[in-house]
């Protein structure tokens, strides 16, 4: 499971706001007239449609929460490196060159790093990316 899932609280609250973000209002509709009417097919539309509200959601919950919603460490240097990753993946990084921002010698960044993360940083990188890719 990636790290921003398992990072997510027990309970999330959004309140829709579907001026701005129609495609909600769509896909419960959508879904609700699935749920209510039986026709055929409809046990894979539903799961399709819950598994496509739940990434909407998610999204929703994430602008709302901004920063908060990233991996939280305590570690300000950590910290640092991890947004300048968020901020910018497709830059071709180097555990040298975030050691650098992070102000640590790349021996303590890549500990700190783990410790903080729960993976090295070339490994949560590559990670970060195959989830923004999917």
């Amino acid at each position: 499971m990636h790290l921003f899932l398992r990072r997510l609280p027990d309970v999330i609250r959004v309140s829709p706001d579907y001026d701005r973000r129609p495609e909600l209002r769509s896909l419960i509709d959508v879904l609700d007239d699935d749920v209510t009417r039986s026709r055929p097919g409809t046990g894979v539309t539903r799961s399709a449609l819950v598994d496509l509200l739940l990434v909407h959601v998610l999204r929703l919950w994430q602008e709302e929460q901004g920063e908060a919603a990233w991996p939280r460490v305590a570690d300000a240097a950590i910290a640092t490196a991890l947004r300048e990753l968020h901020e910018s993946p497709q830059t071709p990084w180097t555990v040298q060159r975030l050691s650098e921002i992070a102000g640590l010698s790349r021996t303590v960044f890549t500990r700190r790093f783990t410790v903080s993360v729960g993976k090295p940083p070339m490994a949560y990188l590559i990670g970060w990316r195959l989830m923004r890719g999917a």
